[in-house]
């Protein structure tokens, strides 16, 4: 026989034994803790203080209200968790208009061509000091048109000069 393969074996005997004996430990160990388990079985446990049934329903209540899981399936206005008497998040504010200047038109005094103004679906001519859809036209040059509103202050300019 092989040296190799007799080292084998003696190490799987070595093993098979060293768990033998572990568990036959183990099983030893264990069984004086379950002897006296046993014997204390009989003897009653020291009585629990009782809850009082107002502070579990106050829990309950405080529970159902502050409920994660709605039966709309629909998140709540209110974050979870937080106080009753929290102020609301301001709404957002609306998005700012696409404008765009298509062209300006004529000598001084100049006129804008503009689109994307709100409440209009077409282009709209404007001057300066006109006021639409809450923004207000400052200035019309002749290369550019300079519009305030909504916390935004827009210089549009013509891309390509028509000639």
């Amino acid at each position: 026989m092989n040296r190799w393969a007799l080292l084998r074996a003696l190490l799987w005997v070595l093993g098979a034994v060293f768990l033998t004996a572990a568990m036959g430990r183990a099983r030893f160990t264990a069984s004086p803790n379950m002897h006296q388990n046993s014997a204390q079985a009989g003897v009653p446990a020291a009585s629990q203080p009782s809850i009082n049934t107002d502070s579990l329903n106050a829990l309950a209540d405080r529970i159902v209200s502050a409920d994660a899981f709605r039966i709309a399936r629909r998140p709540s206005p209110v974050p979870f968790g937080a106080a009753a008497d929290a102020g609301q998040a301001p709404p957002p504010k609306p998005p700012k208009p696409p404008l765009v200047l298509s062209g300006i038109i004529g000598g001084p005094p100049w006129v804008a061509v503009l689109d994307g103004i709100p409440g209009h679906d077409q282009s709209v001519l404007v001057h300066d000091g006109d006021t639409l859809g809450g923004l207000r036209i400052r200035n019309v040059t002749r290369n550019h048109v300079l519009i305030v509103g909504l916390d935004t202050t827009w210089r549009l300019t013509v891309h390509q000069p028509w000639q």
